[in-house]
């Protein structure tokens, strides 16, 4: 992992003694306690100082939404200050949802737009100050280039992998093409349906299986809608992730319509 070539660093909300006991303790060389409901100045201004005190070479800042570290506040963003600080700096945006998160999505139209005359600067002002924010499917890489289009050219797109593949338990194979993670229209799952039910009847004993986070809810009226009911299941294999994708002969972990691609090329070869 980094950790045999770089010095790790964490900054959360954990305790650190706890850290230390968890199997990821070693390879951490120190940590911050960040406190996500404080946004004041202050606790901005102990992470560049500690972040000077210890070298820091990169910031890599993990985005639970659009707005997350604060960066629809023009002066109070950890990330804006970090990088004016002369750090540094690159951000990964794991859930892309709406637009207008955090300014009042259920407000009037009138209230959303005079927040998003200081939230949108401020949000631009961040992006601008990464080296680049990465997505982590093509629907939110297509999403964030739309809404903050003066500075798309910093967004990137990266997919989750298990990049270690000697870890993964040797379990016999079974005909599953297996889709494993968060569901729902952001993801793509449906066009993954729609591919392996143009396969299916060519593929008799074969079976999709889609696990992950709303799967149940979210793959329901696709799956019914094909008719392929018995061969789209949700959650059949084990449940630890490893073994999930030890046992299926195929494994998809791309997003949006590159799923049907991908399940359709890897048939036809």
């Amino acid at each position: 992992g980094l950790h045999e070539r770089h010095e790790l660093f964490l900054v959360s909300e954990d305790c650190w003694e706890t850290l230390q006991a968890s199997p990821h303790g070693p390879m951490l060389r120190g940590h911050f306690h960040w406190n996500p409901t404080d946004k004041s100045s202050v606790q901005i201004d102990r992470l560049i100082e500690w972040a000077h005190q210890n070298r820091i070479d990169l910031l890599h800042f993990h985005h639970g939404g659009t707005y997350s570290w604060n960066s629809r506040a023009w002066n109070r963003c950890a990330i804006t200050r970090c990088s004016n600080a002369g750090f540094r700096c690159v951000s990964t945006n794991h859930g892309a949802f709406g637009f207008w998160l955090f300014v009042g999505a259920q407000r009037s139209l009138p209230y959303r737009l005079l927040a998003m005359c200081l939230c949108w600067p401020a949000k631009l002002r961040q992006v601008a100050s990464v080296e680049w924010e990465a997505t982590v499917s093509q629907h939110d890489y297509q999403a964030v280039r739309r809404w903050f289009f003066p500075v798309k050219a910093r967004f990137r797109q990266i997919y989750h992998s298990i990049l270690d593949e000697s870890s993964l338990p040797d379990l016999p194979k079974l005909n599953i093409i297996l889709c494993l993670g968060t569901v729902g229209s952001r993801k793509g799952q449906n066009f993954l349906i729609e591919a392996f039910a143009q396969l299916a009847s060519d593929f008799p004993d074969w079976q999709l299986v889609i696990a992950g986070r709303h799967a149940r809810v979210a793959v329901g009226k696709d799956r019914l809608r094909t008719g392929l009911t018995p061969r789209v299941d949700v959650g059949r294999l084990p449940g630890h992730d490893k073994f999930r994708v030890a046992a299926a002969e195929s494994h998809i972990d791309r997003s949006g319509s590159q799923l049907a691609g991908d399940v359709l090329g890897r048939f036809r070869e």
